[in-house]
């Protein structure tokens, strides 16, 4: 549950970079220009940031970072490049730098080539978007349209590729009811489908519509009983809403089915801090 766990990403891209490209850049650029400046100079940036992180790792992290890269340049087959890119992967993970960790991701995406490669990628971008700095959200938000759009060329009809799309079109708010389209033609096509309920969930919430969220959650429900998740979702979405004897039901009722009493701390505090619940 991303909210209430309220995760501490190092992620490494260039802020200060897109800051200049913005306020510094000629007056007759348009907007599409400067965006696509900005990603260019975002993807030098953490290329150059990379560097100077791999000089900073402890003597063990640097040594163990130097096999994996040699293993990456060594290997020879399809299946040894991706285990190497799976190796630093898990190794970047493991530092806490995603951002390094994605450049793999997206490199093991472009060498298989297969849907489901790029839609990780995808999620992985569209996970930065959310979490990182405001600044680096439309070079990451692209990013993620990027590569669910190539998973999208590989399986047309992939839903989970579609459902990842909408969400990025949603989050750009360029063409926002293009995005929900593309997600209801999710849900019209697998009624089931609750990663799309729950974005539309969640769409309902940023608009106001807080009866409509609680209907997709209820229909996440009816489907996965066990995705107690929801029930926090129904909180918040009341307490968003003002309802706060509702919210409050449905917090207990996530806490109770949770199995976790750190969790239901946490969202509870969460709740209260936001909301005065």
């Amino acid at each position: 549950m991303n909210r209430p766990k309220l995760i501490q990403l190092s992620i490494i891209a260039g802020s200060l970079v897109l800051f200049v490209v913005v306020f510094a850049a000629p007056k007759n650029y348009s907007d599409k220009k400067l965006a696509d400046r900005a990603r260019v100079e975002t993807k030098k940036e953490s290329d150059n940031q990379l560097v100077e992180i791999k000089k900073e790792l402890k003597p063990e992290a640097g040594a163990k970072l130097a096999e994996l890269e040699k293993n990456h340049a060594a290997a020879q087959s399809t299946g040894e490049k991706a285990k190497a890119l799976d190796s630093l992967t898990v190794f970047w993970d493991k530092q806490m730098y995603p951002g390094a960790s994605i450049l793999y991701i997206e490199e093991k995406a472009a060498l298989l080539k297969t849907a489901d490669q790029w839609i990780l990628a995808g999620d992985r971008y569209l996970s930065m978007a959310e979490f990182g700095e405001a600044e680096n959200k439309t070079y990451r938000l692209d990013k993620a349209a990027e590569c669910f759009q190539n998973a999208l060329d590989v399986q047309p009809d992939n839903l989970t590729a579609k459902t990842g799309m909408g969400t990025v079109l949603v989050r750009k708010q360029e063409d926002p009811m293009a995005g929900i389209a593309i997600l209801r033609e999710v849900v019209d096509a697998d009624p089931k489908n609750i990663r799309a309920l729950l974005q539309l969930a969640d769409f309902s919430i940023l608009s106001g519509q807080f009866d409509k969220a609680i209907a997709r959650f209820d229909q996440v429900l009816e489907i996965e009983p066990a995705y107690v998740d929801a029930y926090f979702f129904k909180a918040e979405t009341y307490a968003k809403w003002g309802k706060k004897e509702e919210a409050r039901r449905f917090l207990d009722e996530y806490k109770s089915k949770v199995g976790n009493p750190e969790a239901g701390t946490e969202a509870e505090n969460y709740l209260n801090s936001n909301y005065g619940l």
